[in-house]
């Protein structure tokens, strides 16, 4: 593995957008913004008659308010993530809040107008300058169904400043505020939140161990107000479904994912058929590791074999630089430009919130990477994941802003195609010894995405059908986990020693607009698995057909996206085939486990 002596600067650059909250351009470009959007919305509440240059005159005055919005958005949210009590990030806060509803407001306006036209088509054909917008005014008028009236989706914005997007604060404040105290090789610490969950893939037993105890007791200590927030967003969102004309929820997100009902059946079918290969992976895990009782949660992530090693920032660098490099030239070089200019905030600190994430920065045409580095292989291949989301962003930049919204399974595609990258791409120099490593590394990754986001999916689907009658309590949540993973790990965990609070760590629960975040990663999993099979059979063609799909993303639904490369994602045979690549990694683990015993 290549090490890199480069020295880096873990911390991002935000100064390209602004140099504080006291900068001018800051200010003024916020007001330009709020002023922007409401002239939007003066405009499309005049009674004037919907021509080809009126909706132009739209799409590129919504292209420019976005444009604004997301830089002055981009600098406060990230402020906010990496310093959750930020005191002058936090003052903007609701006004940001204010202008994503705006956005939303203004974006909604549209679509009711446009939903009504009889003559879309018409006003495509008669102004080649709406041909980038095409998509959009269709769905436009598909989607017009699922809309409130104007004064509602009106109301339910405002009342979500109050509502939904203050009990999303509340969870961020309270999850990167909380400190936590651990006892590591005999010596009491406390630390943040995010790096004590960070020692879950810990080489030491005793330290993952300690960080598990640690932790759920921490959660403990403010589970009460975490419930308050998770009950009170779902039920917001059974509220404001309901008034948009969905059956469920989950009608609602399959909706936004542009995903269909059998879609997510085939895959989910396909899954649940293969959950015994997941599970005696764990089992075979469990027995190297001297569990006889089934696995540990704490030992889910837990390195196996001698190659089990911690890596420096710079080496992660070095790493991803040379695998991508080879794969393929112009990646290489986009992940060196994403290093050395200081696009990544890497290392767990006070008052950072956990997780990892990418944010499109459309203003520069660049991204900033959010990450809780602490030199696991893991780590490693989560700064890859979130690489494959700025590729997929930067895909995208001659794409109109008011279109950029790809769906999110394929977005996570392109992520996931990048952790494939980095695992193949490993394995073919790999030693013995390193092999058992990678092989069980990516099953940690495969099982987290496949059945621990299976159980993800079964706890959020009771969580709705509940919340539709009550308000839920800690205690309740913490059993509808509990159930989800015994139905998803089955026998291959220790019962005594599961993660009731995994509701409190995940914040893909607490989004208000976008529920049910769990299956899209399986989709892109197993659709990047696809992919890498279709790069290996034409290494030379492929990134031209892979460039294309993702510059596609935006201008259709799933299952046309998938039939641009030839797959059909509605047959339960893809599914099948993409799971049996994993289960062939099981195999050959298992093969291994024979004669290895745990480091």
């Amino acid at each position: 593995m290549m090490i890199s002596t480069q020295k880096l600067n873990p911390d991002w650059d935000l100064s390209q957008l602004y140099s504080s909250f006291e900068d001018p351009s800051f200010t003024l470009e916020l007001s330009q913004a709020e002023a922007a959007f409401s002239d939007i919305k003066a405009l499309l509440l005049q009674d004037s008659p919907i021509t080809s240059v009126y909706l132009l005159n739209c799409f590129q005055l919504m292209d420019a308010a976005n444009l604004l919005f997301s830089k002055v958005s981009s600098f406060v949210n990230l402020t906010l993530l990496v310093d959750s009590s930020h005191c002058e990030a936090l003052r903007f806060s609701h006004r940001i809040s204010a202008l994503q509803a705006a956005s939303y407001q203004s974006l909604t306006l549209l679509q009711h107008r446009v939903g009504t036209l009889q003559n879309i088509e018409d006003l495509i054909t008669n102004c080649h300058e709406l041909a980038p917008y095409t998509y959009l005014m269709r769905e436009c008028r598909k989607s017009s169904q699922h809309k409130a009236p104007v004064d509602i989706e009106e109301n339910i914005l405002k009342m979500q400043l109050t509502g939904s997007r203050a009990w999303q604060s509340l969870r961020d404040s309270l999850d990167g505020a909380a400190m936590v105290t651990v006892t590591l090789n005999g010596v009491e610490k406390t630390l943040p939140l995010s790096a004590v969950r960070a020692l879950a893939s810990d080489p030491c037993k005793e330290i993952r161990q300690a960080a598990y105890q640690a932790e759920l007791a921490a959660y403990k200590s403010y589970e009460v107000p975490m419930a308050a927030c998770l009950s009170a967003i779902k039920g917001e969102a059974l509220t404001t479904g309901q008034l948009r004309g969905y059956k469920s929820v989950l009608d609602q997100m399959l909706d936004i994912n542009k995903m269909d009902m059998q879609t997510l059946n085939v895959m989910m079918e396909s899954i649940e058929a293969h959950l015994p290969a997941f599970r005696s992976y764990i089992k075979a895990k469990s027995h190297l590791l001297g569990y006889e009782n089934g696995l540990p949660w704490y030992e889910l992530l837990a390195p196996i074999g001698q190659s089990a090693r911690s890596f420096s920032y710079e080496e992660a660098y070095g790493l991803l630089r040379d695998i991508f490099t080879g794969f393929d030239k112009d990646m290489g070089s986009f992940i060196r430009h994403s290093f050395e200019n200081r696009w990544i905030d890497a290392l767990p600190k006070a008052g950072k919130v956990g997780g990892a994430l990418c944010a499109d920065l459309p203003s520069l045409r660049q991204n900033r990477i959010f990450a809780n580095f602490s030199g696991s292989y893991s780590n490693v291949r989560t700064l890859a994941h979130e690489l494959g989301h700025a590729f997929h962003f930067r895909c995208l930049d001659e794409v109109p802003l008011v279109m950029r919204d790809a769906p999110t399974p394929i977005c996570e595609t392109a992520s996931l195609f990048n952790e494939t990258v980095v695992q193949e791409q490993l394995l073919l120099s790999a030693s013995p010894e390193e092999r058992i490593f990678l092989l069980e590394a990516g099953l940690i990754e495969a099982t987290q995405t496949v059945v621990d986001i299976y159980s993800r999916f079964l706890f959020e689907k009771e969580v709705f059908e509940r919340r539709k009658n009550h308000s839920l309590s800690a205690d309740e949540l913490c059993k509808i986990m509990l159930d989800a993973q015994h139905e998803a790990y089955g026998d291959s965990l220790d019962p005594h020693y599961l993660h009731p609070y995994m509701w409190m760590c995940k914040v893909h629960y607490y989004i208000p607009d976008f529920h049910y975040y769990n299956f899209p990663y399986t989709f892109g999993l197993l659709f990047a698995k696809g992919l890498y099979a279709r790069y290996k059979r034409n290494p030379d063609g492929f990134m031209k057909e892979y460039i294309d799909l993702l510059q596609s993303t935006c201008s259709d639904h799933m299952a046309g996206i998938a039939a641009s490369v030839d797959i059909d994602i509605h047959s339960r045979s893809f599914w099948d085939n993409s799971l049996a690549l994993i289960v062939e990694d099981i195999n050959q683990f298992l093969l291994l486990c024979e004669n290895t015993t745990a480091t």
